[in-house]
């Protein structure tokens, strides 16, 4: 009997200090004082994290998104350089800056100069160059003598042919030079161009500065047009096939959209990641699409169906027997509720028939951490922690 008491205290006391542990923990984790839970008992369905509970949750703010439901597949997605309209431009040598010709942001022309460089290899190509033509000029010269000696039966035959010889091997380490120099940019110096057209997207070229060939100097691209990369895991490779359709959404335009086709789907999955690449090439004339945006890309098949506004399924939460959603507030850490009117479902979709706005920030990741925070704040002191 006495050992039931005691065991029952036990209990009782550990109930109580696990009570008091939680409290102290929402205090200190939210910092919330008097003032604060009024304003919150003010605005009901909204739920408060404080800025360290907010980094230290898993949520994530998306948007409500316009595009097919029924067979579409969204990955993530990211712009990126066509590299084939990219130029990675390094020194052969190890040289030295001496002026630099271009500026970050510049359109430049193929073959425009961007810098000029000196060094002891260019140097010595510009030397081997004149060394070069100075011995088929010495050649040419000695030929001359032995044809007119030949024709006045004076030199034989045997000198010309020899003289010949020596002409064609001076003409060969001539253009062998003049390959080497331009090779290096040219017999004048160390001429740094651009061998596309495109714009100055990195620069590294500073006049002075030591050049070498482990670091470019400059990288031009053309970004007239781009690509976009997707990511699609192991299970849903089946779904996706070069020629389908698709629709790329960014971040940065969540009121705009671009549609392209499907033109590679990688053959062999990132070991790492378990995922396969996809990708399509657009046409950027606005220059909108800056390579290093993330956004999504929408996978349609021949059955996508109509658009319509859909949001990720875990930003779907059930609040007393309703279909809610979270969206961020205008105060920094606040969320409200926001009752919904939920249609079809596919993949990890779902469609938003009423209560929400194309392009409307939404919480896509940590809704139902919103959740369980706003129930316990009403089960308990009335506002959320």
């Amino acid at each position: 009997m006495k050992t039931r008491l005691a065991a029952s205290g036990l209990v009782a006391l550990v109930a109580l200090s696990a009570c008091r542990e939680a409290r102290q923990e929402a205090h200190e984790t939210h910092g919330k004082g008097d003032a604060e839970a009024k304003h919150e008992a003010e605005k009901p369905g909204v739920v408060h994290l404080s800025a360290a509970a907010l980094a230290r949750s898993n949520i994530r703010v998306g948007e409500a998104i316009v595009q097919p439901l029924s067979g579409a597949l969204v990955v993530p997605a990211e712009v990126r350089l066509d590299p084939d309209r990219t130029a990675h431009i390094t020194p052969i040598v190890q040289s030295q800056v001496a002026s630099v010709h271009a500026k970050l942001g510049d359109d430049v022309e193929k073959g425009q100069l961007l810098a000029q460089l000196r060094s002891v290899e260019l140097g010595e190509a510009s030397a081997d160059i004149e060394k070069a033509r100075a011995s088929v000029k010495v050649s040419e010269d000695r030929i001359a003598r032995q044809r007119q000696l030949a024709d006045a039966g004076v030199g034989a035959q045997r000198s010309l042919v020899e003289a010949e010889g020596e002409l064609s091997q001076a003409r060969a380490a001539l253009r062998a030079a003049q390959s080497r120099a331009r090779v290096y940019g040219g017999a004048g110096g160390g001429r740094v161009t651009s061998p596309i057209k495109g714009t100055v997207i990195e620069r590294h070229a500073t006049p002075g500065e030591v050049a070498s060939s482990d670091r470019p100097l400059f990288v031009v691209a053309d970004i007239a047009a781009v690509w976009v990369v997707g990511r699609v895991y192991e299970k849903d490779v089946g779904a996706v096939r070069e020629g389908v359709s698709a629709t790329v959404r960014l971040g940065a335009y969540s009121h705009r959209s671009w549609q392209g086709t499907i033109d590679f789907v990688s053959p062999v999955l990132d070991e790492a990641t378990r995922s396969a690449d996809i990708r399509l090439k657009l046409p950027n004339p606005e220059r909108l699409l800056k390579p290093g945006l993330f956004g999504t890309l929408a996978v349609g098949s021949p059955d996508a169906g109509a658009p319509s506004l859909v949001v990720p399924h875990n930003a779907v939460q059930e609040l007393e027997g309703k279909s809610v959603v979270f969206v961020p507030e205008e105060d920094a850490g606040d969320f409200r509720a926001v009752p919904v009117v939920i249609g079809a479902q596919a993949r990890d979709l779902i469609e938003i028939l009423q209560g929400l706005e194309p392009g409307q920030k939404i919480v896509a990741e940590g809704a139902f951490t919103l959740k369980s925070a706003l129930l316990a704040g009403e089960l308990g002191e009335g506002h959320a922690h």
